[in-house]
C-alpha cells in the first residue's frame, strides 16, 4: 500500500467522504494494521474492477491512531473513523455489530454513496478476492444484495444447516444459503430502506444476528444474488453456550416471522438465486464424530422436558420423540419431516405466548441436538455423503411441511394435528 498522506484538517470529513462510490465498513478491525491490510485489500480489488471509484473506509473509534484521518492517491480508500462521519439519528449506541452495520447504513446514506459493503467477521476474511467478488455484482450488475455463499466443512455451521437456511427458505421463497452471514455489500436503494424504522421493525440489536437484512431485501422485491467466498476465518473465543447460541438466533427469527406473516404466508416454494463465482474446496477433517454425547443429552431433556413440552407440541409429535428416545444409538434417526415440525411448532408457541420465550427457545436445545446426532449417524452411515445434497433435501422437508405451520397458525384452536 503507498504511503498514507495526513488529510487536510481543513477538509471536514464527511465533507471529503462525500459521494461516495463504495463505503466499506469493517468493525472489526482494531488495530491500524488491519486497517492498512484491508485498505490494501480493497484497493486491489477497486483497481481490477474500475480504478475511478472513490471508496471510504469506516473503522471503529476503538482504533486511537494519530494517523487516523488519512488519504491516499488514486485507487486507495480514505480511512475515516465513525465518530468523524455523520449518523443522523441513531436510537441506539454503536455497541455490538448489529448497531456497527446500522451505523455504517446511516453513514452510507449521509455519504449518498452508491454501494457499502460491511466486513462484520474477522479482519483475515478481508482480502482482495473477497472485496472483489462483493464489489463486482453490486457495482456492474446492479444487484441490490450481495451475500457470501460458503464452501463448508459438512459439521461446520450446523445451526445455518439445520435451522436457519431451512426455515428462512421456506419462510420466504429465496435460497439466501448463509441469511445471516457477516459479510455483505448492499445498493444505495437498501441503504435507504434500511434506515427507516418499518425497514428493522423488531428486529435484535446489540450484537444479535442481522436477520432483517435478506428478509427485508426479499419482501421488497429487491435484487439479490450470491457469490462465493472462502469460509470465515474466526478468532479463538471463549465457547458460548450452544442454548446461548440457539436463543439468541432463534429468537431473531421468531421476531420477524412474527412481524411479517403477512407476507410469509403468502409465499409458495422457493426460487434459486444468481451464485457467481465457484465454490472454494474444503478438505473435509477424518475421524467420526461422537454423537452420543448429543443422544444423552436429548435423552435428558425427554426425562425432565416432556411436560412442558406437551404444553404446546402435539402429541403425535410426543410420541415420536418417545419413540426416538428409545432407539438404539447407532440406529438412532430423527426423519427431516419432524425436525420441520417441531422448529415450526416452536414458531407458534412463541407467536401465542405459551410461556415466557426464555424457557420455550431453552426447551428447544436437546431437540436441535437430537437433530444434530441423527446428522451426523447418517453422514457417517452413507458413503459418498454429499452435505448440499442432503441439506437440500432437509429445505425440502422444511417447504413440504410449511402448510402446517400456516394452518396451525390461522387457525390454532381449529387445527388439531
Amino acid at each position: 500500500m503507498s504511503e498514507l498522506i495526513t488529510a487536510h484538517q481543513s477538509i471536514e470529513p464527511a465533507e471529503a467522504a462525500k459521494g461516495a462510490d463504495i463505503v466499506f465498513g469493517v468493525p472489526n478491525c482494531d488495530s491500524w494494521e488491519t486497517i492498512q491490510s484491508a485498505a490494501d485489500a480493497i484497493s486491489g480489488a477497486v483497481n481490477a474492477i474500475n480504478p475511478s471509484l472513490k471508496t471510504v473506509l469506516v473503522y471503529s473509534d476503538a482504533v486511537r491512531d494519530a494517523r487516523a484521518l488519512a488519504s491516499s492517491s488514486v485507487g486507495q480508500p480514505l480511512l475515516l473513523p465513525s465518530s468523524m462521519l455523520p449518523l443522523g439519528r441513531l436510537r441506539t449506541p454503536i455497541e455490538g455489530l448489529n448497531n456497527a452495520q446500522r451505523a455504517l447504513f446511516l453513514i452510507g446514506r449521509n455519504l449518498e454513496g452508491s454501494a457499502c459493503i460491511v466486513f462484520g467477521s474477522e479482519p483475515a476474511n478481508i482480502t482482495t478476492q473477497s472485496c472483489h467478488r462483493l464489489i463486482e455484482p453490486l457495482m456492474n450488475q446492479r444487484f441490490d444484495l450481495v451475500m457470501p455463499c460458503y464452501s463448508r466443512k459438512r459439521f461446520e455451521g450446523l445451526i445455518n444447516n439445520g435451522l436457519i437456511y431451512p426455515l428462512i427458505r421456506a419462510l420466504y421463497g429465496k435460497r439466501v444459503r448463509y441469511p445471516i452471514a457477516m459479510d455483505f455489500g448492499f445498493s444505495s436503494r437498501l441503504i435507504q430502506r434500511y434506515v427507516q424504522p418499518d425497514a428493522r421493525n423488531g428486529t435484535s440489536s446489540g450484537d444479535g444476528p442481522p436477520i432483517w437484512i435478506v428478509t427485508d431485501a426479499v419482501r421488497a422485491g429487491l435484487r439479490i444474488c450470491q457469490t462465493y467466498l472462502s469460509a470465515p476465518v474466526h478468532a479463538t473465543r471463549d465457547p458460548t453456550e450452544l442454548s446461548t447460541v440457539l436463543a439468541q438466533v432463534v429468537g431473531a427469527l421468531f421476531t420477524d416471522l412474527e412481524h411479517h406473516a403477512s407476507f410469509w404466508q403468502k409465499v409458495r416454494g422457493s426460487q434459486p438465486l444468481p451464485t457467481f463465482g465457484k465454490p472454494v474446496p474444503v478438505k473435509e477433517e477424518s475421524g467420526a464424530v461422537d454423537a452420543h454425547p448429543m443422544i444423552e443429552s436429548f435423552q435428558l431433556g425427554v426425562r425432565n422436558l416432556s411436560e412442558l413440552w406437551g404444553k404446546f407440541l402435539p402429541p403425535t409429535t410426543l410420541l415420536e420423540m418417545k419413540k426416538l428416545h428409545r432407539m438404539p444409538p447407532d440406529a438412532f434417526h430423527m426423519a427431516d419431516e419432524w425436525w420441520a415440525r417441531i422448529v415450526y411448532d416452536f414458531a407458534l408457541a412463541n407467536h401465542l405466548h405459551v410461556m415466557s420465550r426464555d424457557h420455550l427457545l431453552g426447551a428447544l436445545t436437546p431437540l436441535y441436538l437430537a437433530w444434530v446426532a441423527s446428522f451426523a449417524l447418517e453422514s457417517q452411515r452413507t458413503a459418498g455423503f454429499n452435505l448440499e445434497q442432503r441439506i437440500e433435501r432437509l429445505c425440502l422437508a422444511f417447504e413440504s411441511q410449511k402448510p402446517y405451520l400456516q394452518s396451525r397458525w390461522r387457525w390454532p384452536d381449529r387445527f388439531n394435528p
